[in-house]
């Protein structure tokens, strides 16, 4: 049965939602280290290594025969289930390690992240190693077609580093699924994930960078300011695949990175000492409702937004998806198309140093 080390799977409106998981170090994975499904769920501040480490049963018949002798996994799923209609929802992927996903038996699922899921802000990790691709999102017609919504879809993916990936078994599925960053569909050449972002990563030295579909699919992937040169890292040593530390992928002194962040997002309308902004696209921020309430206030916070200028932040209280509005917790004055970037993160670090953020999952110290 296709288990991982943790499976949360939900229909719609049950309560397996709003779980949070931090600071743990998930590992060998049957199918996958975490199996997300349900609503409002939150995977931050862990390590993820899933290389091979089952040994091949030569009674048994596989698809796949890594040149290792040993299967692995993907790391991440965000799922869109068929027997369950448990689509992953509003879920907030942040600071997390994800290294070394291994060939599995079955297919080509060595993946860091493969997103099926809907809303999913994937922000400031480190994702390295892995076989196959760093991040996949994927439209799969299976439980959010229920709702009408394509899995994959609604994807907003900034200020990660995702390195060196898809050097998997070469002899399985040739080079299709070995990128840094993949947006595809699992099912159909003209069925993709729709409005999806990816801006201020880090691509780089993985077998290929990217692949996003055909032309039909180019107008619906917004692209801003991702790195694909030498970022020059502190120390890119893999070696160690159970390292908690290693590779070290912050940035050293006199990377083009650093300061050479792109704006998340922009005001729709000025405000002069308002509560209320309207922004160009809210889906890249959370208000701190995310996740188990035993960690609201305590490790998980709401997003800081800077507004206009990197001095001009404020909390967020509340966020309308639907409207693109933002509730400030205290009043702020800024112009018509002002710049908008992310100031600290869900566990209220500052992320926004210097002129602009630097690309990448690291902010350098200033």
């Amino acid at each position: 049965e296709d288990l991982g080390t943790i499976r949360i799977s939900s229909n719609y409106d049950d309560t397996t939602s709003h779980n949070t998981f931090e600071d743990n170090v998930f590992f060998y994975g049957g199918h996958d280290c975490i199996d997300i499904g349900g609503q409002f769920n939150v995977v931050r501040n862990n390590v993820f290594h899933n290389e091979g480490a089952y040994f091949r049963d030569l009674t048994k018949r596989f698809d796949n025969v890594p040149a290792s002798g040993y299967f692995g996994n993907r790391n991440i799923l965000l799922s869109n289930s068929g027997e369950n209609p448990g689509t992953a929802f509003h879920t907030l992927i942040e600071g997390n390690r994800i290294g070394y996903a291994g060939t599995p038996p079955d297919d080509d699922g060595a993946t860091g992240i493969e997103n099926a899921g809907c809303h999913t802000i994937v922000r400031y990790n480190d994702i390295y190693g892995n076989g196959g691709m760093g991040y996949y999102s994927k439209m799969q017609p299976k439980g959010g077609e229920a709702t009408n919504l394509k899995s994959g879809s609604w994807g907003r993916v900034y200020h990660n580093t995702i390195y060196h990936g898809g050097y998997g078994d070469a002899s399985i599925y040739g080079d299709q699924f070995k990128h840094g960053v993949c947006i595809w569909s699992y099912a159909a050449y003209d069925d993709w994930p729709t409005n999806v972002v990816v801006k201020n990563n880090i691509v780089f030295d993985n077998f290929q960078e990217w692949r996003v579909g055909t032309a039909n699919i180019l107008p619906q992937v917004t692209y801003a300011n991702n790195f694909n040169s030498d970022p020059v890292f502190a120390n890119p040593d893999m070696s160690d695949k159970s390292s908690l530390v290693l590779p070290d992928l912050r940035l050293s002194a006199g990377s083009p990175c650093v300061d050479a962040g792109a704006p998340l997002t922009l005001a729709n309308g000025s405000g002069t000492g308002s509560l209320t902004l309207v922004v160009e696209d809210a889906f890249l921020f959370q208000d701190g409702t995310w996740g188990s309430g035993l960690t609201h206030g305590v490790t998980h916070f709401p997003d800081w937004i800077a507004v206009g200028t990197v001095a001009n932040a404020v909390r967020i209280t509340a966020i309308d998806y639907a409207t693109k509005t933002i509730t400030l917790a205290s009043p702020l004055t800024w112009a018509n198309g002002a710049k908008i970037w992310l100031y600290s993160d869900s566990g209220g670090r500052r992320v926004l140093k210097g002129s602009a953020p630097d690309i990448g999952a690291h902010e350098a110290d200033r």
